[in-house]
């Protein structure tokens, strides 16, 4: 799909909310890192998209769609000027409490992990007053209704696709589908949709994700044809 903006054409990926609010944003396949006004860093997964709103009181930055590792300029340094760093969701917010944490957009949750020092996640369906802290390692997830239980990961497994491995541990097939979904510019389509609770564990090359479908579709006891701008399992 194609955007007018400004006189410009702009691709949008099939999601013009995104086009039109994104202020950085990376395609299918594509790692990339942005340093923004303060010294922040948000180092984007293939196919995500952030918004940045910076003001007098507060560095907010507004994840639209996919996954990004953000490292915060600390609180205490002219840069930051005392504005706490946050970075929102549709059903909450991450406030910097340290530097670094992940911050990933599911179609119905939000997953946060610390990697660095501490962070304080809060969902909307929650009162301000009730966070969760977490130390790296730690992973919590969130939706409408709040926030879930918390639990732990090795870091080198939730990086690893800054280094080009999507690593999948016991998770639902529609969410493994939904993340190789970032690598791979036609669509992925599930045809038994019975089975996209189902949890799996695999690992997968970020540039071959083709061999990964294969793969899980083998396992799962599917099969999969691949059209020019769709690849179907059933």
């Amino acid at each position: 799909m194609v955007v007018l903006i400004g006189g410009l054409f702009a691709w949008s990926d099939g999601d013009p909310y995104t086009a039109v609010l994104a202020d950085y944003r990376s395609t299918a396949g594509q790692l990339r890192e942005i340093t923004l006004a303060d010294g922040s860093v948000a180092r984007l997964d293939a196919a995500s998209a952030i918004a940045v709103h910076y003001d007098d009181r507060l560095r907010r930055i507004e994840l639209l769609k996919g996954r990004a590792l953000f490292i915060a300029t600390p609180v205490d340094t002219p840069a930051a000027a005392g504005r706490p760093f946050v970075v929102t969701t549709a059903n909450g917010q991450t406030q910097a409490l340290g530097t670094q944490f992940i911050v990933e957009q599911l179609e119905e949750q939000t997953i946060v992990t610390g990697v660095e020092h501490h962070i304080a996640v809060r969902a909307a369906a929650t009162p301000s007053s009730a966070a969760v802290i977490l130390a790296p390692g730690q992973t919590v997830r969130y939706d409408a209704h709040g926030l879930q239980q918390t639990a732990t990961v090795p870091l080198a497994h939730a990086r690893a696709w800054e280094q080009g491995m999507l690593l999948f541990d016991d998770m639902p097939l529609h969410e493994v589908l939904a993340q190789l979904q970032r690598y791979t510019s036609g669509r992925i389509v599930l045809q038994k949709g019975e089975l996209k609770p189902r949890h799996i564990s695999a690992a997968v090359p970020a540039a071959d994700v083709g061999a990964g479908l294969q793969t899980i579709a083998s396992e799962l006891g599917l099969r999969v044809v691949r059209l020019p701008l769709v690849t179907v399992l059933y």
